[in-house]
């Protein structure tokens, strides 16, 4: 199988932390984007017979056409970017395209992609972790008021939650273009 639905309970080791981790969002009843993921299986096969695997690109048609947006986010989810020792959070590339399948297959292209940039390679690195397996999450787009990331355990106080957001999309704190708000909780 090589696409999940994020409404399933799915293996981080098959799709990646970030699939995993919205599935499970879902399980606890909290309103996620709907979406699915790519299992690792897809560019692993991609890798070896540069094409997709036989039938994806039908059951990945049915997929974008349950989807109730006309733009969607493609998002990388690979396999163990984050620990306790190190995290690849900003890392890695997303893309925000029209639901059409041209622009959804040359973006999971884009995501595989970012597994050889420039960050990617100097974080490896810097942490001495190699990323060679990649899920890919792909979600109904919504426009953010705000976004941001929290830090269950924050870098300044291990007895608070740490956040940092931005007004708008995530990409800004990401990037490190804008400097985000913050706050801290108990």
């Amino acid at each position: 199988m090589y696409i999940q639905s994020l409404k399933e309970k799915l293996s981080p080791d098959l799709v990646g932390a970030k699939a995993s981790s919205l599935s499970a969002l879902f399980g606890y009843g909290f309103s996620v984007p709907d979406g699915f993921a790519i299992t690792k299986k897809v560019l692993e096969t991609y890798t070896i017979e540069k094409k997709f695997p036989v039938g994806f690109e039908h059951s990945l048609k049915d997929c974008l056409d349950t989807l109730n947006s006309q733009k969607i986010i493609i998002r990388s989810s690979a396999i163990g970017e984050d620990s306790d020792s190190f995290s690849f959070a900003g890392q890695l590339d997303s893309f925000v395209v029209h639901n059409t399948m041209e622009a959804t297959l040359l973006a999971i292209k884009n995501c595989w992609n970012g597994l050889n940039n420039d960050r990617v390679i100097a974080y490896e690195k810097l942490s001495g972790k190699k990323l060679e397996e990649m899920g890919v999450v792909i979600q109904e787009f919504i426009e953010a008021d705000y976004a941001g990331v929290t830090f269950t355990s924050s870098p300044y106080d291990v007895d608070q939650i740490y956040t940092e957001y931005v007004k708008g999309a995530g990409e800004q704190l990401v990037s490190g273009k804008v400097t985000p708000k913050n706050f801290s909780v108990n």
